[in-house]
């Protein structure tokens, strides 16, 4: 396979997938914390598998709360809150993006170390 495809168009459109995940979750709960955890663990499997450009993955998968409930909302969707248009309070949503993305990070170098160790 290209490289160019598997360092960035997989993983980008796999963060789309989770953030698609993320904002479906969302859209269908009272309390931020079920996409939360979508989040961070969408990110930690990114992280870990693609660690190079974390922030990107951790940018797509954040962002898509932000972008995605206002999208969801016009196509139909009806969330249990009261509507808004555009909520600036959802770019929170960075914060376990970046936090599930750079974990997996982090455990893909502890485990590099350790296998590099051992071997």
């Amino acid at each position: 396979m290209n490289s160019a495809v598997t360092r960035i168009i997989l993983p980008a459109a796999l963060a789309v997938g989770i953030g698609y995940f993320a904002v479906s979750v969302d859209l269908h709960n009272n309390e931020p914390q079920a996409a939360a955890l979508v989040l961070v663990v969408g990110g930690f499997l990114l992280g870990a598998i693609w660690p190079a450009a974390a922030w990107r993955w951790a940018v797509i998968l954040g962002l898509s709360i932000f972008v995605g409930d206002p999208i969801g909302v016009k196509l139909g969707a009806q969330p249990p809150w009261p509507e808004q248009d555009i909520n600036p309070g959802s770019l929170i949503a960075l914060v376990p993006a970046f936090i599930g993305t750079y974990a997996g990070v982090g455990v893909r170098m502890l485990l590099g170390a350790a296998t590099a160790k051992v071997g």
